[in-house]
């Protein structure tokens, strides 16, 4: 029995090498093969990497074919088995989908396909990340709610990089269904003539409708996983409820405080939102009082008191607004 273990071992070693050894050699491979590259339509087994090789063969040359083929290669085995990790639901965690995607896009942006892929819509990688603005309307609506909530520098800028695979998952239906709006429509016999032209099928269009259906279960467990996240780290600090003071903590957090001072100003904002919870209890006071026909006093008491806390609460969120903006200032310089 235990020398039946040591057998395993080795194997699982040596497999491990030759996998590695494969994937160090894939340049020299692909250029000892006879292969006409600009011939080859579909050479890979996932849809994915056929479509995105397709694209390539309109754009790059015979030497960057050849280099963009090795990279697929390898590319499309990790694609296999993260299909394969899903379909044995495992990969629970995404990070090695997190690693597929990242390769994908290394591909994309080595080979300069960003525009074929991404659309001229999308601004340059490194630009979007510097902005933290996401293409996607409810990506980015999420992400100024995740902003917004209090997390550490640590949990957002993991929180970052899960929204960025998230983009990447919209990005890829957006250019599948580009692709699928190239290809005439099957039912249509006006067009069979163009459909051989081109060389297109039905089994074309069959497979880029499969492959975007599946980027979109992809993507709504990816809004889930989203869901999930900000959910569970909404703990990590106490959370501000009043838009006001949600945008100085944002602000705070960007200035070169210490985190003794930046947890000193936390202390402030939480005073500060209780005088705001005051002057909107004594708004709602005043209301009533009006609406009630109460005495005209005790009406014009809640008013003077609102009035009042309402001159307080605006005079402090300026002194506040002004500190933030003077520390931003200095920490620019």
């Amino acid at each position: 029995m235990e020398h039946l273990k040591q057998i395993l071992i080795l194997y699982s070693i040596l497999t491990l090498f030759l996998i590695e050894f494969s994937h160090s050699n894939k340049y020299s491979q692909t250029a000892n093969t006879d292969i006409n590259l600009e011939n080859q339509d579909k050479p890979f087994r996932m849809k994915k990497t056929n479509l995105l090789w397709s694209k390539a063969q309109e754009r790059l040359s015979s030497v960057k074919l050849a280099e963009l083929y090795a990279d697929l290669q390898v590319h499309d085995r990790q694609e296999l088995h993260l299909k394969k990790m899903k379909g044995d639901n495992f990969d629970k965690d995404g990070q090695y989908e997190a690693r597929v995607l990242a390769s994908y896009r290394r591909i994309i942006e080595d080979f300069g396909l960003e525009d074929v892929f991404f659309g001229n819509e999308i601004p340059d990688h490194d630009q979007e990340k510097k902005s933290s603005q996401f293409q996607d309307p409810k990506l980015q609506s999420m992400w100024k709610r995740a902003e917004e909530s209090g997390f550490t520098e640590k949990d957002l800028k993991m929180l970052r990089e899960e929204f960025w695979h998230q983009q990447m998952r919209i990005q890829e239906y957006q250019f599948l269904h580009r692709q699928l709006n190239d290809f005439p429509d099957p039912e249509d016999n006006t067009v069979d003539l163009e459909q051989k032209k081109l060389g297109l099928s039905t089994e074309d269009v069959s497979n880029k409708k499969a492959a975007m259906k599946n980027t979109k279960k992809d993507i709504k467990d990816g809004y889930m996983k989203l869901e999930h996240l900000t959910a569970t780290l909404s703990g990590s600090e106490p959370m501000f409820k009043d838009h006001r003071v949600l945008k100085l903590w944002a602000l705070a957090k960007k200035t070169n405080w210490s985190e003794e001072e930046q947890n000193s100003f936390k202390e402030e904002l939480k005073h500060f939102e209780n005088r705001l919870s005051k002057e909107a209890f004594y708004k709602e006071q005043v209301e009533l009082s009006s609406s009630e026909n109460e005495l005209k006093d005790r009406h014009q008491e809640l008013k003077d008191k609102h009035e009042f806390m309402n001159r307080k609460v605006k005079k402090l969120h300026t002194d506040l607004k002004t500190r933030i903006d003077k520390a931003l200032m200095h920490s620019e310089l």
